[in-house]
């Protein structure tokens, strides 16, 4: 699955199927109607705290104690190039540096 660099872009036109679609194949494995309100609700909250973890278990692995040109050129073989230089751009980003400063001291 496609690990946006925040969970709004999967509202947006390139990634706007992805996350109905793994609801349609959660429901499959399971007893569950895929069209079921409470069920997708469930269904995208768990959806949601994956992507948030891969996305932090990639930042921690591939990117911190790395400088943005050593992460880019190690990129992980499960993510696209395109994909991991963005999430790179934005934990580079010094207005995202700054948000984690201020989240680690609390």
């Amino acid at each position: 699955m496609h690990v946006a660099t925040h969970w709004n872009d999967y509202d947006k036109s390139p990634l706007k199927h992805v996350i109905p679609h793994a609801i349609k194949d959660i429901a499959l494995n399971f007893e569950m109607e895929k069209d079921d309100k409470v069920g997708n609700d469930v269904c995208t909250k768990v959806i949601q705290k994956g992507v948030r973890q891969q996305r932090y278990r990639l930042k921690k692995k591939y990117f911190n104690g790395y400088t943005a040109q050593e992460a880019l050129s190690n990129k992980p073989a499960n993510i696209t190039h395109e994909n991991w230089t963005s999430h790179v751009n934005k934990w580079s980003d010094e207005r995202n540096k700054v948000c984690n400063k201020i989240c680690d001291q609390q």
